[in-house]
């Protein structure tokens, strides 16, 4: 008779966890699972969802685990052997947990804003990339004072705002029809998923959460008023500076970056060093300290 084989699972539970937790939560089960899982498991008492990240076999580590009376949980379940998490959102979710001083649970939990995304399967699913959609040489970093239509043109885009209240003025001047926000309803986001898993060269205008979404073949990412402080969280934890996020975000994908505004953020402008690429050359972007000397240095300039 065959003996059943079986596995000690690594999971990153979909929860919000302090800091301080562990990236993992190991676990057993004798099924067939797939790295890059989603499982259901208990957690501290608790049906959650988890996110498997390794997997060896149980065997080797049968004498560490009975030396050290350590009982392991089996996987409940198995909920979607292909969930939409890639590659590159997993990076991410590291890069958060290392520079945000968020847990690595937290940090992925963001990838799932609407718990159908669990169990969805894509239509398209057989035509991404195995690491990301990444298609050029590298990260472009530009800024300008205003978007033009041009800039928009036989490019798969994705616009990002600050606030709700940018979206109808944006919607109605570019003819942006995929919008998505805090308002969007579920049913509406589901329509518009397979647009952006799809290599459609179609333009998307969302509010800053729309960055932890799957997204797949962009060709850039434009970030609107990208001075503005709205892009900062101040209410509620974890405090991000999205733009951060963003630049992040188009570093792992080799997308070309654009910020749009008239004053660029501090951020922005350091990372610009120089200032070449900005109106005002004579500033030495390094030396500056707050948003304040920087607002000061440039009404000089003007002058």
């Amino acid at each position: 008779m065959k003996t059943k084989k079986f596995f000690l699972i690594n999971i990153i539970p979909l929860a919000r966890l302090p800091p301080q937790a562990p990236d993992f939560f190991s676990y057993f089960s004798n099924k067939n699972i797939k790295k890059g899982a989603l499982v259901e498991i208990e957690f501290k008492k608790r049906k959650i969802l988890g996110y498997v990240y390794s997997l060896e076999s149980l065997e080797k580590k049968r004498y560490f685990l009975k030396e050290e009376k350590i009982q392991l949980k089996p996987v409940l379940k198995i909920v979607n052997q292909n969930p939409l998490i890639f590659p590159y959102q997993l990076n991410l979710a590291f890069w958060l947990k290392n520079y945000m001083a968020i847990s690595l649970a937290s940090a992925l939990s963001l990838f799932f804003p609407y718990k159908k995304l669990f169990w969805y399967r894509s239509k398209v699913r057989s035509n991404f990339a195995s690491s990301s959609f990444a298609s050029g040489s590298g990260i472009k970093i530009l800024h300008k004072e205003e978007l033009f239509l041009e800039d928009l043109k036989n490019k798969k885009t994705l616009i990002i705002v600050p606030q709700d209240n940018y979206l109808a003025y944006l919607k109605e001047k570019y003819g942006v029809k995929n919008i998505i926000s805090s308002k969007t309803s579920e049913k509406k986001f589901f329509e518009l998923v397979e647009k952006i898993l799809g290599k459609n060269k179609e333009i998307f205008l969302s509010t800053k959460n729309g960055i932890f979404l799957p997204w797949q073949f962009l060709d850039q990412i434009i970030v609107y008023d990208e001075g503005s402080i709205f892009y900062k969280e101040f209410f509620k934890p974890p405090y991000f500076d999205y733009r951060k996020i963003f630049l992040k975000f188009a570093e792992l994908n080799k997308i070309e970056y654009l910020a749009i505004g008239k004053l660029p953020s501090l951020y922005q402008s350091k990372i610009l060093g120089t200032g070449q690429a900005l109106k005002w050359p004579g500033i030495n972007f390094q030396r500056i300290s707050s948003l304040t000397e920087f607002e000061e240095k440039i009404k000089k300039l003007k002058n």
